[in-house]
């Protein structure tokens, strides 16, 4: 990795007050977990120890203590019982890395919300914040009309039938799974 892009990433990521990790179920993502459990603490230790160097500039490094918030596991289909027996495993697979591994040595590193009272509240079980799948046909029609999935209306949807009943429940399930995942960032980081 170029050390000037290094320190620029570090920079941007350690004035922020929380970050969420955006996962596929893939080996891919499991591979990225175990770098970032190194690599983050790593760049928080950097912040701190160049807040001093900085405090002078004309952009000095803001106070912060960016923690996880969470992650997103998306990017998934789940049309086949074959496929949806395979991604199960990965997800499986991707959440015990993330909770055992990942999420513990954050905690570590002080670089975890509390999130005893959103699990209380039934708005998270752990970390995960969403499972989103692929959008499917909603994201043409999202991109066509230059709005998201959940804004789309009826005539930009351009469908009728079983295909328009099942379009919207789709956005109306994307939709809600927004709305709680911006309730979680609200929650931890205001």
């Amino acid at each position: 990795m170029n050390p000037g892009l290094s320190a620029i990433n570090q920079t941007f990521f350690m004035i922020s007050d929380g970050f969420i990790v955006s996962t596929n179920p893939d080996p891919f993502s499991i591979m990225a977990l175990k770098t970032l459990k190194n690599v983050l603490p790593r760049w928080k230790k950097w912040a701190v120890q160049s807040r001093v160097y900085f405090a002078d500039s004309a952009y000095p490094l803001p106070e912060s203590n960016m923690k996880f918030i969470g992650e997103i596991i998306q990017r998934f289909n789940l049309e086949t019982s074959m496929l949806r027996v395979r991604i199960k495993e990965k997800f499986k697979k991707l959440k015990i890395i993330s909770k055992m591994d990942y999420a513990l040595n954050l905690k570590k590193n002080d670089m975890l919300y509390d999130i005893c009272s959103l699990k209380a509240n039934g708005l998270l079980k752990d970390y995960c914040l969403a499972e989103i799948s692929e959008f499917g046909a909603l994201i043409q029609k999202a991109n066509a009309a230059s709005v998201p999935v959940f804004a789309l209306t009826r005539d930009q949807l351009g469908a009728t039938g079983t295909v328009l009943k099942n379009m919207l429940a789709s956005q109306e399930r994307f939709d809600k799974e927004f709305v709680r995942i911006a309730n979680v960032v609200m929650e931890l980081v205001v």
